[in-house]
């Protein structure tokens, strides 16, 4: 393979780079759009693969119609939302080709497909926000690892989270900076902050987790959670001991510092959520999604809904506000415990119920009867064994809520082939300026295989 070579690209990857063919390879190039034209440089190239990845040297021909400024002041450093560059119009069309290839490819014609819906706000929609403390230069950073590094680069500015996680941000690491609190570093400093992981409600209150190693000094963190708590938009902060090696953010030893858990509303119901239960980043068209899902459900039938990784509750509580009987069944306790004590204070307890169960390894002589099944799996997708706990409780409907089109896709040709036919598909972009892409799908038992 040349070291330079002429390309235009054809596609775009996950990571928004651009996507070409040149004699045989892959070659993937940051900030080439489909269409567009470039020089470029391979910088790096995988025996195994056949893929290359390369950088402009200099661009050839015009722009893409479809490019656009991006918004975020830290866009191609923090390796989030990695098609700002691309108009929302194109990014649609893009995820509804994507969902439409798989689906092809998986059951051999693809279903009528709706969507997908948009939020009314492509910026400032996410509701969660995480971040990376570290150094530069004497000052503390608040941001993300620059991708394929322990390159730490500041995130504050974001515009996509809501605005009042971003204020938060800028007074969390301005404190921290004040009150010369020690920064966990990988290479020097083993001890002190970690991770910060900031939620906002339709109200636009603030939760606030700091994750610390378990040596830091519990004076200086109550200082600070006390410090934060002095911003009327901060409603709790929370101490996560967390000294693992492996990456991950949050652990189960944790403990509240001020305040109290952040309250949210979903289908009518306030939930308290903590620091670690699951919620949609988009809470606009989460709604949308699960009243979607309500209306092709049709009305309340006699048994039982039963859901599967059911969270804390949120398509439940819009199924049971329909009148529908459900059984949510989530493998974290903290969510559980979070739905039911929403569903006791909605008044709801007797239409809803949640337990704490794993969907891999339920069997099915510990369910009831059910007429329809909702599932909203993790992006991985169902797997062979909740497959065929399906395939042996048999409902007449399936929900099927994905945010995995290529699990989505396996995962249907294994239903479809136990007698079940598609009958709805409807995407929605949850998070725009991202390859991420929602599907619901809703299936129906047509005849025994």
């Amino acid at each position: 393979m040349p070291a330079r070579m002429h390309i235009q690209a054809h596609g775009i990857a996950e990571d928004g780079r651009g996507v070409a063919l040149h004699e045989g390879s892959e070659i993937r190039v940051f900030d080439l759009l489909p269409g567009e034209e470039a020089i470029v440089e391979v910088e790096h190239s995988s025996r195994n693969s056949g893929i290359a990845w390369a950088r402009i040297v200099e661009r050839i021909g015009p722009l893409s119609p479809w490019r656009t400024a991006p918004a975020c002041p830290a866009y191609g450093l923090c390796g989030g939302c990695a098609w700002q560059h691309m108009r929302p119009e194109e990014q649609s069309r893009l995820k509804r080709e994507r969902v439409t290839k798989v689906l092809q490819a998986s059951l051999g014609e693809a279903p009528a497909i709706e969507g997908p819906a948009v939020p009314a706000r492509t910026l400032g929609y996410r509701n969660k926000g995480k971040y990376v403390f570290g150094y530069e230069e004497g000052r503390v950073l608040l941001g993300a690892y620059r991708p394929r590094s322990h390159t730490i680069v500041s995130t504050l500015g974001c515009q996509v989270v809501e605005a009042a996680i971003d204020r938060v941000a800028h007074l969390l690491r301005d404190a921290v900076q004040a009150m010369a609190l020690p920064v966990y570093s990988e290479s020097g400093s083993q001890e002190g902050l970690r991770y910060a992981v900031l939620r906002s409600n339709a109200r636009q209150q603030v939760f606030v987790v700091l994750v610390c190693t378990s040596q830091s000094s519990e004076d200086a963190l109550q200082a600070l959670a006390d410090e934060l708590d002095q911003e009327d938009a901060v409603c709790g902060v929370l101490r996560c001991d967390n000294d693992l090696k492996s990456g991950a953010i949050l652990t189960a030893q944790q403990r509240l510092l001020v305040g109290g858990e952040l309250p949210e509303l979903i289908a009518g119901v306030e939930l308290a959520l903590g620091g670690s239960a699951f919620f949609q980043l988009n809470r606009e068209l989460a709604e949308g999604a699960y009243g979607d899902l309500c209306a092709a459900l049709g009305p309340p039938g006699q048994g039982t809904v039963i859901e599967l990784y059911s969270g804390v509750g949120g398509i439940a509580f819009t199924l049971a506000r329909a009148g529908h009987r459900v059984l949510g069944i989530e493998i974290d306790e903290e969510a559980v415990r979070c739905a039911q004590g929403a569903a006791r204070a909605a008044g709801l307890d007797a239409l809803v119920s949640f337990r704490v169960g794993d969907a891999t390894s339920l069997r099915r002589e510990s369910l009831p009867d059910a007429h329809t099944l909702v599932v909203d799996p993790p992006r991985k997708g169902l797997g062979k064994s909740t497959l065929a706990l399906i395939t042996e409780l048999r409902p007449q409907r399936i929900a099927y809520l994905s945010c995995g089109p290529e699990s989505l896709a396996a995962d249907l040709l294994v239903l479809c082939a136990a007698g079940y036919r598609v009958e709805l598909t409807k995407l929605y972009d949850f998070m725009p300026g991202t390859a991420q892409v929602e599907s619901l799908v809703v299936l129906t038992l047509a005849a025994t295989p």
